[in-house]
């Protein structure tokens, strides 16, 4: 019988010791604010910022090649917020930064094509900042999507507008 014993309350140890491993590679605490940035290319790819809180106060910054030049504010659910961040939520570290760029080679997914935009996520909660930057070129097909997903949730398609063609935005 303390053969038994002693197996079990070693496995219990085994257990408990472990429940600190697993709360230390929790995810980070839903963001306050996301900042997602649509950075230019070389040819006519929209360029912004919007910056979105958890309570659904936005802005939208028109930079370049947009419908809207300028700031405009906006306003999204709590529900619609938790939507975007949930189909960002994939692509966000743990902590610090993640680079899919020429630097790094695409995450090691192999070497890039050129002439492609860039996108920037950032994500804060509290005292917590964590950071994406994608190079469209990276064959990321995920990262990519993810991005695309996450934008389409936002609603600022009026403030981008249609595709820009030759230099012309509608």
């Amino acid at each position: 019988m303390a053969i038994i014993w002693s197996g079990a309350l070693g496995i219990l140890l085994v257990l408990l010791s472990s429940v600190p491993a697993l709360a230390a590679a929790a995810p980070p605490p839903e963001p306050d604010l996301i900042r997602y940035e649509a950075m230019g290319c070389f040819f006519y790819c929209p360029v912004f910022v919007v910056s979105v809180d958890r309570d659904g106060r936005g802005l939208f910054e028109g930079r370049r090649h947009t419908a809207v030049q300028g700031p405009r504010r906006f306003r999204m659910s709590p529900a619609q917020f938790k939507a975007f961040a949930s189909e960002l939520e994939p692509l966000r570290p743990e902590a610090g930064s993640v680079r899919y760029d020429h630097d790094t080679r695409c995450g090691g997914a192999g070497v890039p094509v050129t002439d492609g935009a860039s996108t920037n996520v950032a994500w804060r909660s509290g005292q917590s900042r964590q950071f994406l930057h994608f190079y469209s070129g990276c064959p990321q097909r995920d990262v990519e999507r993810g991005l695309r997903e996450a934008m389409g949730l936002l609603p600022i398609k009026a403030f981008i507008g249609e595709a820009c063609l030759l230099g012309r935005c509608s």
